[in-house]
């Protein structure tokens, strides 16, 4: 999972939300008391903050409904897709009673039709999907299983992965992601994977869908007309000014939702490219005799090495695009820049999460290239950008330390 994406799990929205319900119950009375007298802060229990915070969500999950319907009604792919989320988000609270789940997955499944159908097809649509179509399903497209938050469906157990993938190729010929994706679903040595993989390795770039559904969730919960917060919690609220997320923020509550269904979005793509490219198979044993061929170590050379430069992808996209750049110059000069370029990548990810803070900006982890944002924090908290000479990763470091006591 992304360094960024630690932070959130997949029911993030909830988890957040909830969690100042948490914070309140246990601090509320503990702090100093800033406006309120201490009379109305003995008043504040955890079984009236549940209450409250059920009634905030019952009103919330309407507010969104009624979102989702205008999003809906404007009737293009990319509003479609946005009514899907802002439907999708309403799971992310206690349950509502207001409308079963069946006519909520109804609906959701009619505004993903939409966007399937849409002319263009929304680029991000196409990519998920057919990561659903070919396998890799949520927990919710399995008999018995229970939904969660932040899942995307598939409409029909017999869709066709390859002409989704097909389509988005003709719709973005010159990303290498489509044509990598289209190469996995070949079996190894067949023509249809080496067609595929040559694309791929001609495309001038390599960039990944995540980062294009961030700024598509984060207009999808702008203009949400959320309720006012009951005033047991606005009276708790002023008790813990420091608090991360307050409900009478409104910008901030749409921040928090869109960043939990951004963070359960799956990596597709990644094991594939492993698979397909890497020069150590599962478990130490040898990789596929095609991918030890001069040839596809010069097309894998040529994926990974875009997939690594494209600011827009992922931290975790690039980090694997560099170990596998490292395998595929083994012995050789440029072995080196590699090797530097992966050690720079991984003192963001390792030095990012210590300055974190829950003041964080949520909006900029939808909207801006993620190393960027882990840049920034690290200087925010008073850390170089770049990782110090002779620094290694904690996995060398124990290693290290590990030959040493040995």
């Amino acid at each position: 999972m992304s360094a960024l994406r630690l932070a959130f799990s997949q029911s993030a929205a909830r988890w957040l939300l909830g969690g100042l319900l948490a914070s309140l119950a246990a601090g509320a009375c503990a702090a100093p008391a800033l406006s309120a007298e201490p009379a109305e802060c003995a008043a504040i229990d955890e079984s009236a903050l549940e209450q409250a915070y059920a009634q905030w969500s019952r009103e919330a999950a309407q507010a969104l409904r009624e979102h989702a319907k205008a999003l809906a009604a404007r009737g293009d792919s990319r509003s479609q897709l946005m009514a899907m989320y802002v439907m999708r988000a309403i799971d992310a609270d206690p349950p509502d009673q207001s409308q079963s789940a069946s006519d909520r997955e109804k609906q959701r499944q009619f505004y993903q039709q939409a966007v399937r159908e849409g002319q263009p097809a929304e680029p991000v649509a196409l990519w998920l999907s057919q990561g659903l179509c070919a396998g890799k399903k949520a927990p919710a497209d399995k008999p018995g299983a229970a939904a969660q938050p932040g899942e995307f469906r598939s409409l029909q157990a017999d869709c066709d992965p390859q002409a989704l993938l097909e389509r988005l190729a003709q719709q973005e010929p010159d990303n290498a992601a489509p044509w990598l994706a289209l190469a996995a679903l070949h079996p190894e040595g067949s023509a249809g994977r080496e067609q595929a993989l040559q694309r791929a390795a001609e495309a001038p770039r390599a960039l990944f869908y995540e980062r294009r559904l961030g700024p598509l969730l984060q207009e999808a919960f702008q203009n949400v007309a959320w309720p006012e917060p009951p005033k047991q919690l606005e009276l708790a609220g002023l008790f813990l000014p420091d608090s991360f997320l307050t409900l009478s923020e409104k910008e901030r509550v749409s921040d928090t939702y869109a960043v939990g269904l951004w963070a359960a979005v799956p990596y597709h793509g990644i094991m594939e490219m492993r698979q397909m490219c890497g020069q150590t198979g599962p478990a130490g044993r040898k990789p596929p005799a095609a991918a030890t061929t001069p040839l596809r170590q010069q097309q894998c050379r040529a994926i990974a090495a875009r997939v690594a430069a494209e600011p827009d992808n992922l931290v975790l996209r690039q980090t694997v695009a560099l170990f596998l750049l490292v395998q595929l110059t083994e012995g050789e000069p440029q072995q080196a820049r590699w090797k530097e370029e992966l050690r720079q990548r991984r003192w963001l990810m390792e030095g990012w999460l210590p300055a974190y803070s829950y003041k964080y900006d949520l909006r900029a982890t939808l909207l801006r290239p993620e190393a960027e944002v882990m840049r920034q924090r690290l200087r925010e908290a008073g850390q170089p950008e770049t990782a110090p000479a002779g620094w290694l990763p904690l996995s060398e470091r124990k290693a290290a330390s590990g030959k040493a006591g040995g």
